[in-house]
């Protein structure tokens, strides 16, 4: 039975996967969709450079947010779309800070509204990430693993006898 030892798989979950995947074009597509009546000519550059730098944006700071979740067991639905809505914060103040002084009332204006667009988007990104992973129901593998342990008032009965 050499080779029937319990393992870890090596490849991700799928639906983690799936959701990191998700998440970038619904960003896109919301941004797109935000201009679409006013400028509709623009709804593809929007929502393709919307899409771009949601990608970027999960990549540097989604995976990272979402292993420091996951170690810290925090799956929830309402942790995850904060930490989106702040990670758009963060992206915003890039952002701006790229494309203006951040000393001046107008730089701090600009940022302030930048923020302000961002943190949804960030939110969104998170919600549809998490829709699609659900990191709250975890894999089969780890929920086994959960109800294999006895607990604490159990393992002290057996002594006692």
């Amino acid at each position: 039975m050499r080779g029937k030892t319990a393992r870890r798989p090596m490849l991700p979950n799928p639906r983690t996967v799936a959701g990191f995947v998700a998440a970038p074009p619904a960003v896109g597509l919301a941004t797109g969709f935000a201009v679409l009546i006013p400028f509709p000519a623009a709804f593809p550059f929007f929502a393709i450079g919307a899409t771009l730098v949601a990608t970027m944006a999960t990549v540097l700071l989604g995976l990272p947010t979402y292993a420091v979740l996951r170690v810290t067991e925090r799956t929830g639905r309402l942790i995850h779309v904060a930490c989106g809505a702040l990670l758009g914060v963060v992206v915003a103040l890039f952002g701006a800070s790229l494309d203006m002084s951040l000393t001046s009332v107008r730089g701090l204006t600009t940022t302030a509204l930048y923020a302000v667009l961002c943190a949804p988007l960030g939110a969104l990104a998170a919600f549809v990430f998490w829709t699609v992973a659900r990191p709250d129901r975890g894999s089969p593998s780890r929920r086994r693993s959960h109800q294999a342990q006895p607990s604490d008032s159990v393992s002290s009965d057996k002594g006692a006898g």
